[in-house]
């Protein structure tokens, strides 16, 4: 995953480089039934970055995958979301990533599973694409 700064529209390469749709999911592939991976892979997504926007890729630890993470705005607009966790395919080979594909510009704090735990801030300027490294 590389820093992609003013980046608009879809993404069609499986790449990790955004994606919030409405309510903060995104647009995924879930993969089940006979012959299939046990792990979720995300489908492609979309960035929405510039002026008063950015986007974040977070890596987590496997414990992550399949469950939703939520970040909370500290300063800047907008309300709470959340957004789903699944394997994401990366230049390096494939991780577990959480992608929101729009924010608005601001600090966030990253929330740990009870979602009041902060495991990280993150400060998203305009155009911005933050890949942050959560894992242990």
């Amino acid at each position: 995953m590389n820093d992609h700064d003013h980046h608009h529209g879809h993404v069609h390469d499986g790449h990790a480089h955004g994606g919030d749709h409405g309510h903060g999911h995104d647009t995924e592939q879930h993969l089940s039934g006979t012959g299939t991976s046990e792990r979720a892979f995300g489908g492609p997504v979309t960035v929405d970055v510039g002026p008063g926007a950015g986007a974040v890729i977070l890596r987590l630890d496997d414990e992550w995958l399949n469950d939703e993470i939520h970040v909370r705005p500290i300063t800047g607009a907008g309300p709470s979301t959340h957004t789903g966790v699944w394997v994401r395919n990366a230049p390096s080979g494939d991780v577990v990533a959480a992608v929101f594909g729009s924010l608005p510009t601001g600090t966030y704090a990253v929330l740990d599973h009870d979602r009041e735990t902060v495991m990280t801030t993150v400060e998203l300027g305009d155009g911005q694409v933050l890949d942050v490294d959560l894992r242990r």
